[in-house]
């Protein structure tokens, strides 16, 4: 049974339930959308030029220069005045020495990006006068976080995934880290969940000490920017000289805390030491080389106290994963460290539709007994649309999963139809030790009353409204991308011919990426299943995208030996090699770790050359298709194999292009998949609106004629 656990006061002094949680504000005469428009306006010269990645160091170093050492603001204006190159290298290289965790390399950009952050700092001086500095305090700092969620969030070209603000809420509200209590972060990001933490204690003006702040950054970028971040927040965070791959050198290995707090890289395969000889973090088994997410998992657990306790973000593939993460899921479960799993909805991160679930842990204090029962929360319905394809949780959305889970852990009674479930350890051992919230909650009422009825085409309304305004955004998402990238003229798309660009190369396919088709035959000896591990077939791709409807599923145990490569990664590329031959789709997060089909084939690219996105639009070329088509196997049914695909001609530019035309076509991707998604509501409130002219509730009007 549950033990209750003693409330920390200062907790209620500071996360009492009487408080609000309200995101950080500006207090300034500058609000959220001119900040939103101040920022377009400054990142405009830099915009095409290079990639973000490039130059987006400096530039929030410029911002944060400005705010935080107006001297040497001064110093290195005067020298961008002048328009002397070696002068503001100069005055860059003399910033780095104030901002210490600066490298030298960062601020000595080449002359055109030179150029432009000349040009970024002369706007920011006119936006910010020095003589009004105290003024501008509160709107540079909202400039600084919405320059790092514009830079980072929506460029996905590190391992890290940025942790979208309300993500980071609810699990600090879930963990509650209190009064001086040592909180750590192994793989920090751009710092999202220690900056978030340090404000909430900040904003409730807390009499108590504040939490013990520290951090770990994988990256060299990571590190720098939360290292910005940190001192311009003003929170004290231990974050480490240099950058460091916790999995396999570990700097605070004989250290352990309060609370661990962590969205590690859990969908990429970053490198880490497998061997369980000397390596005591592996107790529950050693994980699978490919997937670091049981690795960060139990990672977690060891860096704990006795009585700690830990929220890690996961993909939910970990939940139901088998091989040697299934008996290591098996093994924590067993040992009573898996506390709770919560399943957030999906399109909460800015660039892509990632499914994720926190997981709650704790490990248990000397002749503490295992608990038997694990508590189980599936807010996958939850969250409102705010741009595009994403979505944010409500304060009071965050509310409903904290308190749940603060009802659980005081021993309240925990179970809510449809949301959530404290489930015995027993029933979770006779399924497998799956961990995947929606299997083990009933589903909505089927009830067919009046009342339902009503709620039924409300529900449909509403859900019909909320995509077709999504459709209305994405169709000026569509416009703004292409005036932006140059196709489109105030006259319309440009029709003249273009020339090639410069860079561009002939290559094939083979040359870029590994090509493995389906497996033949094994599949057949498999039994399928509504949950486990994703089968993708043909049937599944659609607008070059993996579609969910009509998905089989097969049981994790089953997938044993071989079948083990024929899995799919982030970043990969489908596509249909019978009836209609490369037909493509670009593997997302959310699929990483599913099986693909006998009928499919499976490109890999070099991430150095290549990227999915591109390649999955070229697919879609008329000339790629009739390449394939002329290279297809004739017969009652068209098929194509990977050595013949392998020879594929592809042109290719460079990178950071490729990135440009992945987003342009991505735009309008996802307003078909907007404008998809209003055909299926529209569909829907006509089946609601049918239930009630079905059960004579249709009426034209209110009945007060």
């Amino acid at each position: 049974m549950r033990d209750e656990e003693p409330i920390d006061p200062s907790y209620d002094r500071c996360f009492g339930e009487d408080k609000q949680m309200e995101p950080k504000s500006v207090s300034s005469p500058v609000g959220r959308a001119q900040v939103s428009e101040l920022a377009h306006d400054l990142l405009r010269a830099l915009r095409g030029l290079i990639e973000p990645r490039h130059y987006r160091v400096p530039l929030l170093a410029l911002v944060y220069l400005r705010s935080n050492a107006p001297e040497k603001w001064k110093e290195l204006r005067s020298s961008a005045g002048q328009h002397d190159r070696d002068g503001i290298t100069a005055a860059l290289q003399r910033v780095n020495t104030t901002l210490h965790w600066l490298p030298n390399h960062y601020g000595i950009p080449g002359s055109e990006t030179l150029e432009a952050l000349v040009e970024f700092a002369r706007e920011l001086d006119q936006e910010f006068p020095v003589d009004r500095s105290a003024a501008n305090v509160p709107a540079l700092s909202e400039l600084f976080d919405y320059l790092v969620e514009t830079l980072f969030a929506y460029n996905h070209d590190g391992v890290e995934y940025y942790t979208p603000w309300s993500v980071a809420r609810t699990m600090i509200r879930i963990i509650r880290p209190s009064s001086a209590e040592k909180v750590h972060d192994p793989c920090c990001g751009v710092g999202n969940l220690l900056i978030e933490t340090s404000r909430f204690h900040r904003e409730r003006d807390c009499s108590v000490p504040a939490p013990q702040l520290s951090a770990r950054a994988l990256t060299e970028e990571s590190l720098i920017v939360a290292s910005m971040r940190a001192e311009f927040e003003g929170a004290a965070v231990e974050i480490g000289a240099e950058p460091e791959n916790v999995l396999l050198r570990d700097s605070r290995a004989f250290e352990s805390f309060d609370v661990i707090l962590s969205n590690p890289p859990f969908g990429k395969n970053i490198q880490f030491d497998t061997s369980h000889k000397n390596d005591t973090r592996w107790r529950y088994g050693t994980p699978m080389g490919g997937d670091p997410s049981f690795a960060w998992l139990q990672h977690a657990v060891d860096k704990l106290v006795p009585g700690g306790r830990a929220a890690v973000l996961m993909g939910e593939q970990a939940g139901f994963s088998g091989g040697a993460n299934g008996r290591i899921r098996a093994a924590m479960l067993n040992d009573g460290v898996v506390e709770a799993v919560i399943t957030l909805p999906r399109g909460l991160f800015h660039a892509t539709g990632i499914s994720v679930s926190v997981w709650i842990l704790r490990k248990r204090t000397a002749g503490e007994s295992t608990r038997d029962e694990v508590l189980l929360i599936d807010a996958s319905e939850m969250g409102r649309l705010v741009e595009r394809n994403r979505r944010e949780l409500s304060h009071e959305e965050i509310e409903r999963i904290a308190n749940a889970y603060r009802d659980f852990r005081t021993g309240k009674n925990t179970a809510e139809e449809g949301f959530l479930r404290a489930v015995p350890l027993e029933e979770i051992q006779e399924r497998d030790h799956l961990l995947t919230p929606r299997g083990y909650l009933t589903g909505a009422s089927e009830e067919t009353d009046p009342v339902t009825i009503v709620r039924e085409v409300r529900q449909s309304d509403a859900r019909m409204l909320e995509v077709d305004e999504h459709a209305r955004h994405e169709d000026s998402v569509v416009e703004y991308a292409l005036s932006d990238s140059g196709l489109r003229s105030d006259s319309g798309l440009r029709s003249e011919n273009l020339p090639i660009e410069s860079g561009w190369g002939e290559i094939t396919l083979g040359e870029v990426c590994e090509a493995l088709a389906g497996p033949s035959g094994q599949l057949r000896k498999l039994e399928y299943h509504s949950e486990g591990v994703a089968l993708v077939a043909p049937k599944n791709i659609h607008n070059n995208r993996i579609i969910d409807e009509g998905m089989n599923h097969i049981a994790p145990e089953q997938i044993t030996g071989k079948l083990e490569r024929y899995r799919l990664a982030d970043g990969d590329v489908l596509c249909v090699r019978t009836g209609s031959p490369g037909r493509p789709a670009l593997v997302d997060p959310s699929h990483g770790g599913a099986l693909f089909g006998t009928a499919c084939i499976r490109l890999r690219p070099d991430t150095s050359l290549v990227t999915g996105q591109f390649l999955t639009y070229w697919l879609g070329t008329p000339q790629a298709r009739e390449w394939i088509s002329r290279n297809s196997s004739s017969g009652t049914i068209p098929s194509l194999n990977a050595r013949a695909l392998r020879a594929l001609p592809v042109r290719l530019p460079p990178l950071w292009v490729q990135r440009e035309i992945g987003r342009v076509f991505g735009t309008l991707d996802d307003k078909i998949a907007a404008h998809d998604n209003v055909v299926r509501a529209t569909a829907e409130l006509r089946e609601s609106l049918g239930s009630m002219l079905g059960n004579g509730m249709f009426s034209t009007s209110d009945g007060s004629d």
